[in-house]
């Protein structure tokens, strides 16, 4: 028997729910199984939070660190004038798609969605991307 696990009849917890929250911890997709699977409402403060919710963040991150690096690596080719303004123009791209999507997901889906969604905080990391490149 786990520790602290608690049954079937409290709250929602499970074995299979918390492995399944483990499972997505594993891929760095955490998120994607709380925004899809509605696993967790983050602004909810009655209902039990997923085992792994503090990791939605990580998993946003760990997403941009294999994305973004492919995407530099196609760019590449360009001359370095060329190179920094096709980043700017991708980040500024990122940004405008960031905000049109946390609209849309919060009218579809609610704002925890949002909250979770790689797409709604893409444009934060994109922001910090665009601005040290503005400053090169």
């Amino acid at each position: 028997k786990l520790p602290y696990r608690k049954s079937h009849h409290d709250n929602g917890f499970t074995f299979q729910r918390e492995a399944n929250d483990l499972f997505y911890a594993a891929i760095f997709a955490t998120n994607f199984n709380l925004v899809y699977n509605q696993v967790d409402d983050y602004f909810d403060d009655f209902s039990p939070p997923s085992i792994t919710r503090h990791l939605w963040t990580l998993s946003i991150e760990e997403q941009y660190y294999i994305i973004w690096p492919l995407v530099i690596w196609c760019l590449t080719s360009l001359s370095k004038k060329q190179y920094l303004w096709a980043i700017l123009f991708l980040d500024m791209m990122v940004m405008g798609s960031s905000y049109f999507s946390s609209l849309a997901t919060i009218n579809k889906m609610g704002t925890s969605a949002a909250y979770f969604s790689t797409w709604c905080r893409m444009g934060d990391i994109a922001t910090g991307g665009f601005v040290y490149t503005a400053s090169r």
